[in-house]
């Protein structure tokens, strides 16, 4: 396929709104959709495509404001279905998710700064050393950094070993019963049962997230599910918990 015959499909094509408005129209709309799929096809040959500026045509204003809006539809669903692997299907409700996560992390970050809430200290090292022992072994038998495990323990259970939640959450990292039984955790208060199956857990979930720290840290906390099935409602109490181990984990890194 060469470039100087694609330029002139796309202009005979996009010819066809020459005299039309540029608003969304069911003859805009209809057209925006043939240029998706001749778009698909041109990339989808894109090792044949060669240059040739001499036999390009020339794009009127509205043309180019035609292709631009066709563009940006086709970017924004693979950048979509690349961030969340097709597990929705509207585009639309991809740039809600992302505007609306956006906006929640500022306004608590902003929420924070007014009430003048300091990075917490960091208390990562100095603990029990066979934890750290522990915690420095599994960092390198998953390849997770250790001060993210330890920012993820502290923020859990403060490094108690025995703590267990309302929700029946165990041990160093707090791991879920059914969680811990998946991990082939036979006793999830055994720090290190506890910490290897949890940075296993974490691991899991920052090789699924292509390494994204905040997903992964949303989905270990609500879980994954939740996190898949409902990406733009992270509660208050998850979005609170990624920005209280970020803040251990630079704390720790500072």
């Amino acid at each position: 396929m060469v470039i100087s015959r694609d330029v002139a499909a796309l202009s005979k094509l996009l010819n066809q709104q020459g005299n039309g408005k540029t608003n969304s129209t069911p003859s805009a709309d209809k057209s925006v959709s043939k240029f998706n799929n001749y778009l698909s096809e041109l990339i989808g040959n894109k090792d044949n495509i060669s240059l040739d500026s001499s036999a390009m045509t020339t794009l009127s204003k509205d043309q180019l404001i035609l292709f631009t809006k066709a563009l940006q539809i086709q970017m924004n669903a693979r950048l979509y279905n690349t961030v969340f692997n097709n597990s929705l299907e509207s585009n639309a409700l991809a740039s809600k998710v992302m505007q609306d996560y956006g906006a929640r992390i500022s306004h608590h970050r902003s929420d924070t700064s007014k009430n003048n809430q300091q990075t917490p200290k960091n208390n990562l090292s100095g603990h029990d050393p066979h934890i750290n022992q522990i915690v420095d072994q599994a960092a390198q038998k998953f390849d997770v950094d250790a001060d993210l495990i330890r920012s993820v323990i502290k923020t859990e259970s403060n490094f108690n070993a025995s703590a267990t939640s309302p929700r029946g959450a165990m041990g160093l990292m707090q791991l879920m019963p059914e969680t811990a039984r998946e991990l082939g955790v036979q006793n999830a208060y055994d720090p290190r049962e506890n910490v290897m199956g949890g940075t296993r857990y974490l691991k899991m979930l920052l090789t699924r997230y292509d390494g994204q720290v905040d997903l992964a840290l949303a989905a270990y906390n609500w879980g994954m599910g939740n996190v898949e099935k409902k990406p733009d409602k992270l509660p208050a109490e998850t979005i609170g918990y990624i920005e209280k181990v970020n803040s251990y984990y630079k704390s720790a890194k500072a």
